[in-house]
């Protein structure tokens, strides 16, 4: 039985703004990182792949980084089939859309859906309360898709890594930020 879990890391770290890292890095980071990522984030996706342009990114091998409000992710288990038992299998869906664009983060292979329903259920308790996330990982697909009569720009990824600010932990100046690694080989959950 396959199950999934997110590691969790807590790191602190000081604050480093978005134009800095932009300025470095100008292609890994497509939003504003809310003060969130610091420049380790965005030099390991640089260090593994050539950095290029996100239009480009859907062949490059190349991780972008992309951070969110968490009032505007919405988290489901999406049904992909069933195994050879009849055990239902999905892909967690963590759905941002912003008004001219859709991003889907999905894992690298489907989970049972129960483990899906247990790791969406952690999230949510994670992220309650925070202001944004970040995101880490691959485009798998680009299209346009019409939504509510309106032409929009729908961006499916393969999730790597979600950092987040713990912002009810702040002391001293020195931020705790959780980074999650999506795996489906370790047993425990990504929690606080």
């Amino acid at each position: 039985m396959l199950k999934f879990a997110l590691v969790l890391m807590v790191l602190p770290t000081s604050c480093t703004t978005t134009s800095h890292l932009s300025q470095k890095y100008p292609y890994g980071l497509l939003t504003s990182d809310y003060g969130i990522l610091n420049e380790d984030d965005l030099g390991v996706y640089a260090w593994w792949a050539k950095p290029t342009p996100f239009e480009e990114g859907l062949s490059s091998g190349y991780m972008y980084w992309q951070c969110f409000p968490t009032s505007a992710i919405k988290l489901r288990c999406r049904k992909i089939g069933s195994d050879n038992s009849n055990i239902p299998y999905s892909d967690a869906d963590i759905h941002i859309e912003t008004d001219t664009e859709i991003h889907e983060y999905g894992f690298r292979r489907g989970v049972e859906l129960e483990v899906c329903k247990t790791y969406l259920k952690h999230w949510r308790r994670l992220i309650e309360g925070e202001g944004a996330v970040c995101f880490g990982g691959n485009v798998s697909d680009i299209e346009e898709v019409k939504v509510k009569g309106k032409i929009k720009k729908s961006v499916g990824w393969v999730g790597d890594r979600v950092i987040l600010t713990q912002n009810r932990n702040l002391a001293s100046g020195i931020k705790n930020v959780i980074a999650c690694y999506f795996t489906t080989k370790l047993m425990s959950f990504c929690d606080t």
